[in-house]
């Protein structure tokens, strides 16, 4: 059965109604020279929450640029090459950004970029789509149109090449992770066989991506629904390593995925990146590096890689207790829960909840003692304050937390009058 033409309609959708976006359609247009284009069309068709809106259109930038001055709506050029240009709709106190793109065909493409031309064909604007799920459209009375006949991918759940899936593949080889990061929230069943067959053979373009995109991509398949069953295929054909090289593991990821669902976890890309690297240090050392990451996801990355080891069912309550003292309470839950995976079939799962819930049955406390206390007690100003600090809090931590602050403060006379015994003799 053909799904080419009308197919569906999104009429009531309360994204489609908002005032900003009907602005918008009343600004450029009736239904043949505006329409809703991609992800939220895709998204609504799928039941998912809609976020970020994209309109295709078929005037030229310098028309949509020229009618959005008129109207007062503050507009932007941010497309380049392709011609998108931002409208920024200011309503209820809310700005709303939408990407409006003149309809357009490849006329050239180098697997990383493409030279477009304009066109008045909505099928043309379709078919130089990657996936028939992004070639779907929508009006302001939502109905949606399906040039390429795509809208039966919609109802299948799966994702597949617009055309020759080779070619779609060398016009940017970013559609490579793409087509997984799609499958793995979209897709029902296995990946779609001439695709994955195209990907494989097509790996090494990816080399050609910058890190940047790399790890945007990544990063949203990383914490895609169906990740570990498409981070396992991608594992499998040798895809991955293009981008991740080493031994990458994907069982503790997938070990991963289930016990974030079990402890309702957020989901988290860095932490199932760690996952995949089986919690070893240097490999996510490596894999920072190349993907770029900014010096707090590099220093969060890390840190897993540090402090994991630290973990096991075994641990006993106290050194818990210090763990999440010093780690915070973030970071201990990330570090604990990355070792339950990794610890795989064999974890004992009510050891290792009670371990991660520590944070829930036991409130950190603060650290009284400042460089004030130890200078009103007679040691002077220098590196020897801090030192002092520490090794009163080292002691407070192994006793376990208990001393109150007349304790403390006899504990840290009692150190120093020993520093101080000590440099007499």
């Amino acid at each position: 059965m053909g799904y080419s033409g009308v197919r569906a309609c999104l009429a009531g959708a309360d994204w489609l109604n908002s005032q900003a976006l009907k602005s918008v359609f009343s600004l450029l247009g009736n239904h043949d020279e505006v329409r809703v284009v991609g992800g939220a069309v895709r998204d609504a068709l799928f039941g998912k929450p809609v976020s970020d809106i994209d309109l295709a259109t078929v005037h030229e930038p310098e028309e949509i640029m020229r009618r959005a001055e008129n109207a007062g709506i503050k507009v932007v050029a941010t497309g380049g090459d392709h011609g998108t240009v931002s409208l920024i709709v200011v309503h209820a106190d809310r700005t709303h950004v939408f990407e409006v793109t003149p309809l357009r065909i490849d006329i050239e493409t180098d697997g990383r970029h493409a030279v477009t031309a304009p066109t008045q064909s909505w099928k043309l604007d379709a078919q130089r789509r990657d996936f028939f799920i992004n070639a779907l459209y929508c009006d302001e009375s939502g109905t949606v149109y399906d040039p390429v006949d795509g809208y039966g991918d919609v109802v299948a759940r799966r994702v597949r090449f617009i055309g020759e899936a080779s070619q779609r593949i060398e016009e940017d080889y970013l559609r490579i992770l793409r087509f997984f990061r799609f499958s793995a929230i979209y897709g029902k069943g296995s990946l779609d066989a001439q695709g994955l067959a195209a990907c494989i053979d097509r790996k090494h373009g990816l080399a050609q991506l910058s890190a940047e995109r790399i790890k945007k991509e990544m990063f949203k398949l990383l914490v895609a629904p169906f990740a570990g069953e498409v981070i396992e295929r991608m594992v499998g054909v040798k895809v991955l390593d293009e981008i991740l090289p080493g031994a990458v593991k994907p069982e503790g990821f997938t070990n991963l995925a289930k016990i974030e669902q079990k402890l309702s976890f957020c989901n988290s890309a860095l932490l199932r990146l760690a996952a995949l690297a089986g919690g070893n240090a240097e490999l996510m050392d490596a894999w920072g590096k190349r993907l770029k990451l900014s010096k707090k996801e590099f220093a969060c990355l890390t840190g897993l890689g540090r402090h994991v080891e630290a973990f096991s069912s075994k641990l006993k309550e106290p050194v818990q207790k210090a763990l999440l003292y010093r780690l915070g309470e973030n970071a201990y839950r990330q570090c604990a829960v990355l070792a339950w995976s990794l610890e795989g079939e064999t974890a004992d799962v009510c050891a290792w909840e009670k371990i991660v819930t520590l944070p829930q049955r036991w409130q950190v406390p603060t650290f009284l003692p400042t460089g004030a206390d130890v200078l009103a007690l007679g040691v002077k100003a220098g590196p020897q304050v801090g030192e002092v600090l520490a090794k009163l809090e080292q002691e407070w931590i192994e006793a376990g937390f208990v001393w109150d602050a007349q304790e403390l403060r006899a504990q840290l006379k009692s150190i120093i009058q020993t520093r101080l015994k000590l440099m007499e003799e």
